[in-house]
This record gives C-alpha cells, sequence and structure tokens, in this order.
C-alpha cells in the first residue's frame, strides 16, 4: 500500500518514488560492482559503473524536478526546506558511490582475500 503525502499532487509522489528507487538500485550496484572488483570481474565492474553513472543523472534530474515541483506548488510549505534538504544529501550519497566507484576503477586498489567474504 502507497502512502499518500501529496493527495492532490500524484507527480510529485511519482518523482520521489522514482528518486528513492534510483538510490536503492544505486546501492545495489555498488555492491554488485565491489564484488565483480574483488572477483577481477572487470567487465561486469565497468558495467555496473556505467550503471551508476546513469543513474547519478536520473537522480540529478528528479532531484531538480521534485524541488521545481515543491516550489513552484508551494507544497508542505511548513517542512519544504527539510525535504529538500533531505533531498539534496541523499543526492551527495549516489554522487559518493559514483565518485567511489570511478576512483576503484582508476585506482585498482589491491583488496586482500581475507576481505572478500565481507561482499558476498
Amino acid at each position: 500500500m502507497k502512502l499518500q503525502l501529496f493527495k492532490r499532487q500524484p507527480a510529485i509522489e511519482d518523482s520521489i518514488d522514482s528518486f528513492l528507487n534510483t538510490m536503492s538500485e544505486t546501492g545495489i550496484l555498488f555492491h554488485e560492482g565491489i564484488k565483480s572488483y574483488t572477483i577481477n570481474n572487470k567487465t561486469d565492474f565497468t558495467e555496473k559503473s556505467q550503471r551508476i553513472l546513469r543513474n547519478e543523472h536520473e537522480a540529478d534530474k528528479l532531484r531538480r524536478e521534485i524541488e521545481t515541483q515543491i516550489s513552484r506548488k508551494n507544497l508542505i510549505p511548513e517542512s519544504s526546506s527539510d525535504v529538500l534538504a533531505l533531498m539534496e544529501k541523499l543526492d551527495d550519497i549516489i554522487n559518493l558511490i559514483g565518485y567511489s566507484m570511478n576512483r576503484m576503477g582508476i585506482e585498482s586498489p589491491d583488496i586482500p582475500n581475507d576481505l572478500y567474504h565481507q561482499f558476498e
């Protein structure tokens, strides 16, 4: 059952839901990408990195849409700054995941075998 926060504005609720789904998928891709890296599957690691990059762009687009909808329609005026700040912080997490995957691909760090079990 879906919680109806914006009864007269289902579009914004759909946008927030899409943003959160993108964030969740990005976290899963990060975990899978690190796992691929630890087993030396560079092809899968690269594919996960590219999908994370696409998710970063999608999340940025969705965040801007949400900010515009909240501001333009004056939705939840007493809480809009809190919601917008939360959206910004969540987007920062997605960006940090993308940055981490990119750095890992560039720096190619050695991960000790005894740490592999943490990525299963």
